[in-house]
């Protein structure tokens, strides 16, 4: 497997594209805007990746990038919302890995989810940075 593509791809979905070039882009532009945003999404998206594989989503699927595009639009929102490091990051892999599995189901049942893993996973973060500040 070709890591490095099945991550930029993963970028490239958050625009519904599978595309190594667009991952590309989207990663020159976190880079330049927040580069703590880039770390956050990266992490979001690997953790995305990795859940996949654990969770037995088929070689050809998971090369497809699809399992971390909720985790780089996860990370994104964490950089916004948290601004300690290592919570942002603890946060981030914990909602990234529960956006995957939810993607899983969904796809395991041939139903579109699309961006819902990671809307639920804000509304859940959301909540809880609100009942605990």
């Amino acid at each position: 497997m070709n890591y490095i593509a099945i991550i930029l791809k993963g970028f490239s979905h958050v625009f519904f594209q599978e595309s190594i070039l667009l991952g590309l882009v989207i990663v020159g532009g976190l880079a330049m805007v927040s580069p703590i945003a880039l770390l956050l999404a990266l992490v979001g998206n690997i953790t995305g990746f990795f859940t996949s594989t654990l969770l037995g989503v088929k070689k050809p699927i998971v090369e497809l990038g699809i399992y971390g595009f909720n985790g780089v639009l996860i990370g994104c929102m964490v950089a916004f919302y948290v601004k300690q490091l290592p919570m942002a990051v603890v946060i981030t892999i914990v909602t990234s890995a529960l956006a995957a599995a939810i993607f899983y189901l969904f796809f395991r049942n041939q139903i579109p989810a699309f961006a819902l893993p990671f809307t639920l996973m804000g509304w859940l973060i959301l909540m809880l940075l609100k009942y605990f500040k």
